[in-house]
């Protein structure tokens, strides 16, 4: 057995080197399908290389011979582990069906087993010794059989071919750093594909394959490097458009139909054809008013703030960044598309968003249009995309939330004007009627039980009066701060609780004064950890009916007498404190939270039940909070943070 030392050797081993330190930078992702695959890739380069460089610095035909089969062997698993790197990287996946798989590994196993039993058919080559001298290179020979040149080439070439093509078109349709991973994929695998066709052409004698290898360690390390291949792994721009719950039609321009998604198929005529819309006029293919907004050659951009099809978005979606062909394979057109380079409309310029109703079955749709230009690099137009989004449900709530606000208003005048009225006539003549009572009491003219009669008529008739205050003020809180979902509004500027600075100290005087007077037989006190003079809380006028309605549940809800109820406060850096406490039965753990819920009452309470839940609203809209604490030795309170206004 002979060596022989060439320079050859020299570029081999330095392909080899870089493949091994590619193969362990890959092997840090390992985690990753796409790696994986690509290491399985390098280790067939590996050993192509490895084998090559054994049959260039030998001289034992036998020996050359023998390495040859091995090498043929990892000529299929870079075939293989390319095709599926390609598949993998551009999302594919629906191509992984059984036959496919089969013939992808099924023809590299046979081919292994007819380079192995060669000596009985000569399929792979002819029978005998296989070298030949080049420049003084002992190499294998370029004779070949029927399996090699009818089977083996035909696949392995196919299988790179179908690899180079996917990853070709993911360079022409993907983002600007996925097109940069792309094309360095691509130059490590046709330079080396290159190489190799000019050797079985048989216009060079020496295959230059393995040294090409080199090239495709440096381009798959640039990748890694430059562009964070492997890190940075693209989402196939169909999946993208396909799986959009808007429906996305794009019209070349002569307004045919070149391409939609599945979300614009049910506006298109195929489903009642049964046919692609593809190649269709746009005024065939789409209902008369969509048609029409087409034809009248509306330009609508979307503001990409409030809107989830930002035309940014959707042209990168279907174009990518900088501008790119976007060939449509159904029909082999394609726009060179550049939405991204599109000169904003101005404000004048900008129309109103189009709007029509579709009908599919016993259902009608309403989509929101939005039609974005499509332009080449010279500002030429190429056609547009139609942006279909359904609003059905969207204006089912507006017309909902109008109904609402409608039947909330008269429900207000209703209860703030007619009831509110006539109880404050009610209030009146009992007034007077307390009056003349009290005179002829005082004549000795009447008998104290009609006074007893009286008495239960005036407290009716405030707690009367007062239920409709806080029925007022609840749907005040309610219009201002719910949208129709029960949840705040936060894109209705109209709908949001204008809050001001509110003086804490002089409203707590008035409701106490007002509760003591309600309440004769109750008794109030307060104390303050330091005067409330010049302290202010954010808030609304509504905010008296946080404690009015405190105030008068501990008296409503307690079974003493003459109940005892204390009010403190504590001015913090940020925040004040009012702690409510009472002397009542207090509230169970378990209530302490329900008790703020629509319709809690408490213990023989004649409440109306919203006082508790419209105190929790109006101080969660005022931006504080309320909860229960147990007091000592029974009773309960309240404590009431307010954000403080400084």
């Amino acid at each position: 057995m002979g060596w022989n030392v060439t320079y050859h050797l020299v570029p081999l081993a330095v392909g080899i080197v870089t493949t091994v330190l590619v193969m362990g930078l890959v092997w840090k992702h390992r985690h990753k399908n796409e790696a994986t695959i690509l290491f399985l890739l390098f280790g067939g380069i590996l050993g192509w290389a490895t084998a090559a460089a054994v049959q260039i610095a030998s001289t034992n035909p036998a020996l050359i011979q023998f390495v040859d089969r091995f090498l043929m062997g990892f000529v299929s698993v870079v075939a293989v582990s390319w095709c599926a790197f390609a598949i993998s990287y551009t999302e594919k996946t629906e191509w992984i069906r059984p036959v496919p798989v089969v013939l992808a590994i099924g023809v590299p196993v046979l081919t292994q087993i007819v380079v192995w039993t060669n000596s009985v058919h000569e399929l792979m080559w002819p029978a005998g010794t296989r070298v030949t001298d080049v420049n003084g290179l002992v190499l294998p020979a370029t004779e070949t059989g029927i399996w090699f040149t009818w089977v083996h080439v035909p696949h392995s070439y196919g299988l790179l071919t179908i690899g180079a093509v996917l990853v070709a078109r993911s360079a022409i349709r993907t983002w600007h750093v996925y097109r940069g991973q792309a094309i360095a994929l691509l130059v490590g695998m046709i330079v080396p594909v290159v190489a190799n066709g000019v050797f079985l052409l048989e216009i060079t004698r020496i295959d230059y394959t393995p040294f090409a290898f080199t090239i495709s360690a440096l381009s798959i390390a640039w990748a890694l490097f430059r562009y964070e291949f492997l890190t940075l792994l693209p989402v196939a721009r169909e999946t993208v458009v396909e799986e959009m719950r808007d429906g996305v039609i794009v019209l070349d321009q002569d307004d045919r139909i070149v391409d939609y998604n599945r979300a614009a198929a049910s506006v298109l005529s195929e489903p009642s054809t049964g046919k692609s819309a593809i190649g269709m006029p746009a005024t065939a293919a789409l209902p008369f008013e969509l048609a029409s907004i087409v034809s009248d050659g509306a330009q609508e951009l979307v503001d990409g703030t409030n809107h989830p099809s930002d035309p940014s978005t959707i042209g990168e979606a279907l174009a990518g960044n900088g501008g790119s062909e976007f060939p449509l394979e159904r029909d082999q057109q394609s726009i060179d598309t550049d939405v991204s380079d599109t000169e904003p409309l101005s404000d004048d310029e900008l129309s109103h968003r189009r709007q029509f109703e579709h009908t599919i079955g016993d259902d009608t749709v309403i989509y929101r249009i939005d039609v974005v230009p499509i332009s080449n690099h010279d500002g030429d137009s190429t056609g547009r995309i139609l942006v279909l989004q359904d609003i059905t449900e969207l204006k089912e709530r507006e017309a909902a939330l109008r109904s609402l606000s409608e039947e909330l208003e008269l429900l207000n005048r209703i209860v703030r004007h007619d009831i509110q009225n006539d109880m404050n006539v009610v209030a009146g003549y009992a007034d007077l009627l307390e009056d003349h009572l009290e005179t002829a009491r005082t004549d000795g003219d009447l008998d104290s039980t009609y006074q007893e009669y009286l008495e239960p008529i005036q407290y009716n008739t405030t707690h009367t009066i007062e239920l409709t205050e806080q029925v007022g003020t609840l749907l005040e809180a309610i219009t201002a701060t719910e949208g129709l979902d029960g949840a705040p509004d936060e894109h209705s500027e109209s709908n949001t609780l204008q809050l001001e600075p509110i003086e804490l100290g002089p409203m707590i005087e008035r409701e106490l004064e007002k509760a003591h007077t309600t309440f004769n037989q109750a008794t109030f006190t307060a104390t303050h950890g330091e005067s409330l003079e010049g302290i202010a809380v954010y808030g609304t006028p509504m905010l008296s009916s946080v404690f009015s309605n405190i105030l008068s549940n501990a008296v409503r809800h307690t079974d003493n007498a003459q109940p005892q109820v204390h009010l403190e406060t504590d001015v913090g850096a940020s925040s004040v404190t009012v702690r409510i406490a009472d002397d009542g039965p207090g509230i169970a753990d378990d209530k302490k939270e329900a008790v703020f819920g629509r319709g809690e009452r408490g213990l023989d309470s004649p409440g109306s039940g919203i006082g508790l839940y419209l105190v929790d609203r109006l101080t969660t809209a005022f931006g504080g909070s309320v909860h229960i604490e147990d007091n000592e030795p029974r009773g309960a309170v309240f404590v009431v943070t307010l954000e403080r206004a400084l």
